[in-house]
């Protein structure tokens, strides 16, 4: 089949998840914090990693910020079990440029759009790497989100898990498996809510 539920026979345990670090946390990347730490992620395995200080209506002012991967100690990045990759598509080669010098790459959660699998491995010097593309909605940050999921040949069978526990953590889960299907996901998935807003829009205009 082309989509399937990850089954909760094999769910990972939030006690279970490592580090998790997040580059970029705008209205995406917020709402999806919000949502694991309303799941009982502990806040003190979150670190975000943005320019700016989160907004302070995303409530995430009790998490670790830095301004950049620099400023994050060698050690606390070691300790990463998963990347949360939040930033615009742009700037994806020089947000993971940094990771070159890590001996063991993390899991890298993905909610870029338009950057296929091979961006990745093209960002980090050719280096083979774990990436989980996610097509995430914002009714994420009240756990109410549907997301879609496909997971690249690197991606462990830990990493895939992982992914999914922390997804289903704010809403339901759904694996495309192949890249190219993501493309359908994002255009119901992704942009569903805004027709339906549109439609109630219309409703009160009638």
């Amino acid at each position: 089949c082309v989509m399937n539920r990850c089954g909760d026979k094999n769910e990972v345990n939030l006690d279970d998840v490592g580090g998790v670090l997040v580059l970029g946390c705008g209205k995406m990347g917020g709402a999806l914090v919000q949502g694991w730490l309303r799941g009982g992620l502990d806040p003190g395995r979150v670190a975000i990693v943005q320019p700016r200080p989160p907004r302070a209506d995303l409530c995430l002012g009790i998490l670790r910020h830095y301004t950049s991967l620099a400023e994050v100690p060698c050690k606390a990045l070691a300790r990463v079990s998963v990347v949360l990759v939040a930033v615009l598509p742009e700037v994806l080669e020089e947000a993971l440029r940094p990771f070159r010098k890590l001996r063991r790459l993390p899991c890298f959660l993905t909610v870029v759009t338009g950057k296929m699998f091979s961006a990745y491995e093209k960002s980090l010097g050719g280096r083979p790497c774990s990436v989980v593309r996610c097509m995430p909605q914002v009714p994420c940050a009240i756990r109410l989100g549907v997301s879609g999921l496909c997971a690249n040949s690197h991606a462990s069978a830990t990493d895939k898990l992982l992914a999914a526990s922390l997804m289903e953590q704010v809403g339901k889960v759904v694996w495309v498996d192949e890249e190219d299907q993501l493309e359908a996901v994002t255009g119901v998935s992704g942009c569903g809510p805004a027709y339906v807003y549109v439609f109630i829009d219309a409703l009160t205009q009638a």
